[in-house]
């Protein structure tokens, strides 16, 4: 984890778009291994973190990361328990990234309008 947090720190703040797209892929690979590692809460500061830092990103690589990490908060508030906060999460994906016209965004865009509906049907 130490590695992780060292590179967001270090080099979270660049302005060169490979340097951002590597620390969004950093952030959200920590953000996985704490959700494997049972520690969901902090796998959401994670998740969370990585999109007030990364959200509105002009790049579009870190666009899917940021997209991503909504969707995977969302899967891990279900995990949680907390089916109205995954619904949430799972809004925001779709209110931020619905114009998209990458194919990875409107699956991801696609991915969180099906869990939303699970969601609120208790599947």
């Amino acid at each position: 984890m130490q590695a992780y947090d060292e590179a967001a720190e270090r080099y979270g703040g660049d302005s060169d778009q490979v340097v951002r797209v590597w620390v969004s892929k950093a952030l959200f690979n920590k953000s996985v291994v704490l959700r494997q590692l049972g520690r969901l809460d902090a796998a959401l500061a994670a998740y969370d973190d990585l999109v007030a830092r990364f959200g509105q990103d002009p790049d579009p690589t870190v666009h899917q990361v940021a997209a991503k990490a909504l969707v995977r908060k969302g899967d891990v508030l279900r995990e949680l328990g907390r089916p109205a906060d995954a619904d949430a999460a799972y809004h925001e994906v779709a209110a931020r990234f619905a114009d998209s016209v990458d194919p990875a965004i409107v699956e991801l865009v696609r991915t969180a309008r099906d869990m939303q509906h699970r969601t609120q049907t208790g599947e």
